[in-house]
């Protein structure tokens, strides 16, 4: 042959072996990771919906809302949706694992 050596399936998994860690710790770190992204969807969807509700807000409010500082005080009210969108994304997302587990634990 011209040198090319093919491994077998037995030597690609005993390479893979060593690079596990303990089965705790990968579960943990992919419970937080997936809890993680479901409050990230939900702060990004409330982040969306507030600057949609901002958009319409300051149209309709452009008689009263006269000067800049009157609207950064009045926008800085929507930054609380976007922190209750991240906990209600994380409650969701924290039932949402919970159940997968018992689901898995009975099935």
């Amino acid at each position: 042959m011209s040198g090319i050596a093919f491994k077998t399936e037995r030597e690609e998994s005993s390479q893979i072996e060593p690079q596990r860690n303990a089965p705790g710790t990968n579960s943990f770190v992919s419970f937080v990771r997936s809890l993680a992204d479901y409050a990230k969807l939900g702060a990004a969807s409330a982040l969306f919906l507030s600057l949609l509700e901002l958009i319409d807000v300051h149209y309709q409010l452009t008689p009263v809302l006269r000067g800049v500082s009157e609207r950064l005080v009045f926008s800085s009210y929507f930054s609380l949706n976007v922190a209750g969108g991240a906990a209600i994304g994380g409650i969701v997302g924290l039932c949402i694992l919970i159940t997968r587990s018992i689901y898995k634990l009975f099935l």
